[in-house]
């Protein structure tokens, strides 16, 4: 029965011979009718004792490695759920700090660094001096302007 004789709509079924799957190795040619289709060969078999050296590693750099358990801590704070707190805007917190009358600058001051922090937020340099800055603002605003309540922040 030729191509031309077969029923639409039903494929053609061709032989796959002389393939073989073991071990997580692929290996042989694939055969489909007349074209021969060279398959690589990967190794992706991954034994337990690489995971037994990994997990051993990880313990090793966690009792040994301040700088390993921070970033953990830090990576886990990233995806560990954070209760909402309710966003008041810079005007009400020194409202409610009783420093009404440092709203005005402050209002211009957070304008002018939010601008400066979008134009050049791409240099490394600067990223670190924001950084910084940042960190002080956070840090006397915990300790000036929101002292009851500013340091439960997630």
């Amino acid at each position: 029965m030729s191509i031309q004789d077969q029923p639409i709509g039903y494929p053609v079924a061709n032989a796959i011979t002389d393939n073989t799957i073991c071990s997580n190795e692929i290996g042989g040619d694939l055969v489909i009718g007349g074209v021969v289709v060279k398959l690589p060969s990967f190794d992706i078999s991954v034994g337990a004792e690489s995971l037994k050296q990994l997990i051993s590693d990880h313990e090793k750099l966690k009792e040994e490695n301040p700088v390993y358990l921070y970033v953990l801590e830090e990576l886990q704070s990233k995806i560990t759920d954070c209760e909402s707190r309710e966003v008041i805007g810079l005007e009400n917190k020194l409202i409610k700090a009783k420093k009404k009358i440092f709203i005005k600058e402050a209002l211009k001051s957070s304008q002018k660094a939010s601008k400066m922090i979008l134009k050049f937020q791409h240099v490394k340099s600067y990223q670190i001096i924001f950084n910084h800055v940042l960190s002080l603002i956070i840090t006397r605003f915990r300790a000036h302007i929101g002292p009851q309540g500013a340091s439960t922040l997630c």
